[in-house]
Formats: C-alpha cells, sequence, structure tokens
C-alpha cells in the first residue's frame, strides 16, 4: 500500500488503521474528483499536491533537485578550498625546505670558517714552536761554540783511506737442458755435502697424485725417475 502501485487495493480507513499503514484507497473519487489514494486524515493525496503547488511549495522532485544544485555547488567549493589549501601547502613546505637549505648552507659555511680558522691557529701555534726551537737550537750552538772557545778547539783528525777489499767472485753455476728439465749444476769446488732420504716429488705428476720416492741427493734431485721420463716424453713429441 505504501508503495505507489498502478492500482492500488481498496481498503476502508479503520482496516487500514488496524494493519498499521498510512495510506489506504477507498475506490471513490474526492470532492474535486481525484481518485488516488488517501492519508489518515482522510485527504486526498492529489488535493493536497494541487494545495502545495498553489501555494508555492516546491515538489519533492523540485526538492531533490534544488539539494543536488546545492550538494553540486558546495562539492566544487569544496574542490576548490581542497586545492587552495593543496596549492598553500605545497608553498609552504618549498618555503620551509629553502629555508632549511639556508640554514644548512650557514651551518656548513660556519663550520669551514671555523676549520680554517682552527687550522690556521695550528699553524701559526706550529711556526711559533719552529721559530722557539730554532732560536733554542742556536743558543745552544753559540753556548757550546763559547765553552770550545774557552777550553780550546780539539785537534782535527786525519783520517787515512782504506784500501777496497777484492772480493772473488762465486763460481756461476751452469744450466743444462737435459731431456726438456733445466738442471742447475755447481762447479765441483762448491760441491756440498750429499745426503740420501726420502722426499715429496716435485714433479708434473705430483700435483694430482702426491708421492714421495728416494733422492740420491734431497737437496738437488726432488724429482722421481718416472715424472723425469714422463716430461721427457712430452717434450720429444713436442720437438716432433
Amino acid at each position: 500500500m505504501d508503495g505507489a502501485a498502478s492500482q492500488p487495493v481498496v481498503i476502508s480507513r479503520i482496516e487500514a488503521r488496524a494493519q498499521g499503514l498510512t495510506r489506504y484507497y477507498t475506490g471513490i473519487p474526492c470532492k474535486r474528483g481525484h481518485l488516488s489514494v488517501r492519508d489518515m486524515n482522510g485527504e486526498c493525496r492529489e488535493c493536497r499536491v494541487a494545495t502545495a503547488r498553489a501555494a508555492g511549495v516546491p515538489s519533492l522532485a523540485e526538492k531533490f533537485a534544488e539539494r543536488r544544485a546545492k550538494s553540486i555547488a558546495s562539492g566544487q567549493v569544496r574542490a576548490a578550498l581542497m586545492v587552495e589549501r593543496r596549492e598553500a601547502s605545497a608553498k609552504l613546505q618549498a618555503l620551509r625546505a629553502q629555508q632549511k637549505a639556508e640554514q644548512r648552507a650557514a651551518r656548513s659555511e660556519a663550520q669551514r670558517q671555523a676549520t680554517a680558522m682552527k687550522m690556521q691557529e695550528r699553524a701559526r701555534k706550529r711556526e711559533e714552536r719552529y721559530i722557539a726551537k730554532c732560536e733554542h737550537d742556536e743558543a745552544k750552538r753559540k753556548a757550546l761554540i763559547l765553552r770550545l772557545a774557552e777550553k780550546g778547539l780539539p785537534k782535527k783528525r786525519t783520517y787515512e783511506p782504506r784500501a777496497p777489499k777484492i772480493r772473488s767472485s762465486p763460481p756461476v753455476p751452469m744450466v743444462v737442458l737435459l731431456r726438456g728439465l733445466k738442471v742447475t749444476t755447481h762447479p765441483p769446488e762448491v760441491q756440498r755435502t750429499v745426503r740420501e732420504g726420502m722426499v715429496n716429488c716435485l714433479g708434473r705428476r705430483a700435483n694430482s697424485v702426491p708421492h714421495k720416492f728416494h733422492s740420491e741427493d734431497v737437496r738437488r734431485i726432488r724429482i722421481c725417475p718416472s715424472c723425469k721420463n714422463s716430461a721427457s716424453r712430452e717434450y720429444l713429441v713436442w720437438t716432433e
């Protein structure tokens, strides 16, 4: 009944009030000939609308349109205010950033000047200390000269040049290429004592498989015969 139906249900006012409705429809036209729903006070809805229009009261659609226009206008005003606030905030931030940059520049300039003054003061003190030291050394030198003059200067010592020592150059070892291997041999006069024993092989095969062998001279022979033979075979293949 509350919803605007195309064909409302016929019901009396007493029944509508008992059901808790706000409008009812009798199916009988009013005194002005309107056939529409009525309020609980018996007033026709069409009569009420006509009376309101005659009195200049706007309709519901007009009220909605007016409210919508006001809302749009207020929204535009709020948008303009927000734009102004954003621009003002951006300007304020830029101003604050500029002020901070100026403050940083002023602080850095003050620190630079203070550092320069400290360096100048240190240089001045260093120069004063150097001058004082030089004066002190000069005074000590003069006092020493006076004491030596009072006691008498010592005789000047004479030094005889020494004859240069002639050293014999050590014998040069010989390098012999033996089957692709460099073997250093010494002359007989510089032969050292020979000591036999087990040593670690230093040949190419020892890099992958470490092994030991019996060497006739632990100081001179450090490569086993198998590594020597493999090296000689590689050398012969390479030369061919």
